[in-house]
């Protein structure tokens, strides 16, 4: 099975490697772009076969044959972008990808190092067929071709193309190969054409692939443009947090930003929230804010994103930005909204601002009591709100309802996020003097924190209930109800506070972060599956989250726990994030041990949960001195 690492993207598309394990190979890739801007994206890209001639004979620089030891490879991040060196005992090639911000294209940079040698150098790139040849047919018909590059069509009506092009003259040979792979009957790649050009030492040349043509383009300028604009962030980043390790992830927090038309017809940024499927869902970005920019200082950019979302909302209804149907119902989405304000005052203390949301929250908590927002409505009988939308269609194999479908109730998170939207309205209202309909959200508060603990606090288990659907009452322990106390305003008494984190920490912890749901439970799942098994179930089986992570730590702090206690805990973690600051974390990782990593895409929750880890603890010094100077943590579980 590959392995696959995720490297880089601008929020348009994006680049993966894949590779064999223990193979001296890293000539695998996936680079997807999308034909429908944003979320429709799809592997163009498998393979780049580079090849270099300096006596006659071509040799594969990124792939070294069994028993022969001619290339030394090393991958590293530079500046959060890939850079391979490829080294014989004659020279060394370095070889980068990058990608701009806007630009739907792949940059592949290739730089000789001083020698004697004149050096030919080849690349093949494979385009991906993951359905048989017959899926791309239209790939074979090469509209144009010149010494600039090739174009080809990727669609019936030539109006979707795919250009390879290279920032000086080169020389196109055509190919046209179909590659078997695995014992498969019919080809999987396709090899229509290569491309040569000559290198001379220190002067680079790329190659671009991309769905549009830029003539005169320049490799060189455009990556040490790229290599500045990361170098200005991570200093911005370091300069406000005085963070090493949140600078470096500040880098690819800002990759996830797009400009999309909104169903209003405007143009407003967003967040990709997942690569290589990518979704724009208002609750993922709204959940991400304060861990990609409030914890970075680039607050202009979170409020843009705030006041985006907000002039798109129809009678404080936050609307989707794309169409519903791809990205579900947005139930908790004004709740959200809530909150990131909130904690952007708690962050800035801009009385401004806060004065200048309130009515527009006001009118948020307006629509959820009208019973207006799609997805939930109040319960007459108690008033606590009921989840009546399915966040996964069910799947017809078998498999069971809740290992598929987010089920119909009174799920634990949405009560807390109304409590705490409600403490947020009630709380502004007080700082700035406001009284119309003050005394009725009052009266709901305490009518609404008494029966949220009524139903759902399990006094013999000492902790709360999952979700309440009729009599069924779910008393499975996970990650969920973690919300509940890591929220700015939290209904429970700090007594029930700590006897919930107790359990986490018994049960759910462990080195690498918190479980979902405790392994005692049925539906638990803690071996990595693939990913057709991952999009068929429930989503808290077991794994481990950094989103739960981020909310038993906040949770640990603000119930008096201690900084260095909660970085012993999750050793395995951190020593992760020092190794690999700048690049991707994966969300999810298997529950039992070695804990391996189950999506390796690029996930705004995965960075923002990471950043706000490390900005609520503060540790970096703190942290390498215990990873460094510490005995290293046993594989035993916490």
């Amino acid at each position: 099975m590959l392995d696959k690492k995720w490297l880089l993207t601008n929020g348009l598309g994006g680049f993966c490697l894949d590779t064999l394990p223990g193979a001296h190979d890293v000539s695998r890739h996936l680079f997807y772009l999308p034909l429908k801007p944003p979320i429709h994206t799809q592997a163009i890209l498998h393979r780049l076969h580079d090849a270099v001639s300096w006596q006659g004979n071509w040799e594969p620089i990124c792939y070294s044959r069994p028993g022969e030891k001619l290339w030394e490879i090393k991958l590293d991040l530079k500046d959060g972008l890939p850079v391979y060196t490829c080294a014989n005992p004659f020279f060394s090639i370095e070889k980068i990808l990058f990608m701009i911000p806007g630009h739907n294209a792949l940059f592949i940079s290739y730089k000789l190092s001083q020698t004697s040698h004149e050096i030919a150098i080849r690349l093949r790139p494979s385009l991906y067929l993951p359905d048989g040849p017959e899926a791309f047919k239209d790939w074979r018909q090469v509209q144009e071709s010149n010494e600039m590059g090739t174009v080809f069509h990727l669609s019936d009506n030539g109006g979707k193309k795919l250009f390879f092009q290279s920032d000086g003259a080169m020389e196109i040979i055509e190919s046209r190969n179909w590659i078997y792979e695995e014992n498969q009957e019919s080809p999987t790649l396709y090899c229509p054409y290569a491309y040569t050009t000559f290198l001379q030492s220190n002067q680079p040349v790329t190659f671009r692939i991309g769905l549009d043509y830029d003539a005169s383009f320049s490799g060189e300028t455009l990556l040490k443009g790229e290599i500045d604009r990361r170098e200005m962030i991570r200093l911005f980043a370091a300069k406000k947090t005085g963070n090493d390790l949140i600078s470096s992830l500040a880098v690819s927090a800002t990759n996830f930003v797009v400009e999309v038309a909104t169903q209003k017809k405007r143009k407003n940024r967003v967040l990709v929230t997942h690569f290589p499927d990518p979704e724009i869902k208002i609750s993922e970005i709204l959940k991400s804010i304060l861990g990609l920019y409030l914890c970075t200082g680039n607050t202009a950019l979170s409020r843009n994103i705030l006041q985006g979302l907000r002039q798109n909302a129809v009678n404080g209804v936050l609307q989707q930005v794309t169409d519903a149907s791809e990205n579900g119902f947005g139930a908790e989405d004004g709740l959200w909204y809530c909150n990131a304000v909130f904690t952007h005052w708690l962050v800035e203390k801009d009385d401004n601002f806060l004065a200048d949301e309130y009515p527009f929250l006001l009118s948020i908590l307006n629509a959820y009591l009208q019973n207006s927002v799609l997805g939930c409505h109040f319960d007459e009988r108690d008033g606590l709100l009921i989840m009546d939308k399915c966040a996964h269609n069910l799947n017809n194999n078998g498999t069971i309802r809740w290992k598929t479908a987010q089920q119909s109730g009174k799920h634990v998170e949405i009560q807390a996020l109304f409590y705490n939207a409600l403490c947020i309205v009630l709380d502004i209202a007080s700082r700035f003097n406001k009284k119309d309909g003050m005394r009725k959200l009052e009266d709901m508060h305490t009518s609404f924190r008494k029966n949220f603990l009524n139903l759902f606090w399990l006094s013999d288990q000492g902790h709360l209930a999952e979700y309440v659907n009729g009599n069924h009452i779910d008393k499975r322990f996970g990650a969920s109800q973690l919300l509940a106390l890591a929220l700015p305003f939290s209904a429970l008494t700090a007594k029930k506070a700590k006897s919930i984190l107790d359990h986490a920490k018994n049960k759910l912890c462990t080195p690498f972060g918190v479980r979902t749901l405790d392994k005692s439970h049925p539906a638990y799942l803690g071996q990595k599956f693939n990913p057709q098994q991952h999009a068929e179930l429930f989503e808290n089986q077991g794994h481990l989250s950094l989103w739960a992570t981020k909310l038993f730590v906040v949770a640990s702090l603000k119930t008096g726990d201690k900084s260095e206690n909660l970085i012993h805990l999750f050793t395995n973690l951190f020593e992760e994030a020092i190794k690999n600051g700048d690049s991707y974390f994966a969300e999810k990782r298997s529950g039992d041990h070695p804990y391996e990593p189950v999506d390796e895409g690029a996930s705004i929750t995965a960075s923002a949960s990471l950043m706000e880890v490390l900005y609520a603890l503060r540790i970096d010094d703190q942290l390498k001195f215990d990873l460094s100077g510490g005995e290293k943590s046993e594989e035993s579980e916490s």
